[in-house]
């Protein structure tokens, strides 16, 4: 069956062509008396109709016209020629369409319309317009709630950006480090009074200068800090008694940090001011 199917494929492909096909329909009607006595006439049929046999009907019904050119012509004609003129019909109805609508617009545009007819195009121009209404009346307010929520937007990030700032800001505070370096320490270092001195903060270790050397006085051992009063509390301890830690509450007196001063005059460390 495949080898059947694969002769026959050709065929199929010549027969699909619309030339061949035009042509061998064209062939049909030219030649229809021939095709028409060897399918449907018999000899005896033939015989009282003037032809010997089937050969001889074929020599007397055919020329060269009949046979090629003619067929050839029709084919030719309807490939070539016909879509040619399918659209030229095309193009004239879409024309003459065209011309009839606007003719008709021309003929009615000074004429006068039905009451039934006015009274409905009314209607439909109050609803419309009710309706165009009704859109910009919805645009309005959804630009409105569309501002108030960029306004909203905008307000959660300047408090979120606040928070952000206030969470590094109390980060900062309680980090050691941000406290390293010289300070003029006012403290004091036994019952007799107080004493301003050069104290290095270094890690959390105060050191300062004692007959040219430099000790070891105190311990920060923690740092906290309340954003509400706006105060550093410091977990301290004396180098001489570790095991004995105090808290001092200072609050700074610039955004800097530069001048720390005791809440407690009376305390331990009254003050610490950057040189």
């Amino acid at each position: 069956m495949n080898k059947v199917a694969d002769l026959l494929k050709p065929v199929k492909e010549r027969l699909s062509n619309p030339f061949i096909f035009s042509y061998l329909i064209a062939w049909l009607i030219f030649n229809w008396v021939i095709v028409l006595g060897i399918f449907r006439y018999t000899i005896e049929q033939l015989s009282r109709d003037g032809y010997a046999s089937y050969l001889d009907l074929v020599n007397k019904n055919s020329n060269p016209f009949r046979l090629f050119w003619w067929p050839l012509t029709s084919a030719f004609a309807y490939t070539f020629l016909f879509p040619i003129f399918r659209n030229c019909i095309i193009a004239f109805r879409a024309w003459e369409e065209k011309w009839g609508t606007t003719w008709s617009l021309n003929i009615s545009k000074g004429g006068k319309i039905p009451v039934e007819k006015y009274l409905e195009l009314r209607n439909d121009y109050s609803k419309r317009t009710k309706s165009l209404e009704q859109a910009l009346k919805s645009e309005t307010q959804f630009i409105g709630e569309n501002h108030a929520l960029t306004d909203a937007v905008r307000q959660l990030q300047i408090g979120n950006d606040k928070m952000m700032n206030e969470a590094a800001k109390t980060r900062s505070y309680c980090e050691t480090k941000t406290y390293d370096g010289d300070w003029e320490m006012t403290y004091r270092p036994d019952p007799s009074g107080y004493t301003t001195k050069r104290a290095r903060l270094i890690q959390g270790n105060v050191g300062v200068n004692i007959n040219g050397e430099e000790k070891e006085v105190f311990k920060i051992i923690k740092i906290g800090y309340d954003s509400t009063s706006n105060e550093i509390i410091m977990i301290i301890a004396d180098s001489r008694e570790v095991d004995v830690p105090f808290h001092i509450i200072f609050r700074p007196q610039s955004l800097s940090l530069s001048i720390l001063k005791n809440a407690d005059e009376k305390g331990v460390i009254t003050a610490l001011v950057r040189p």
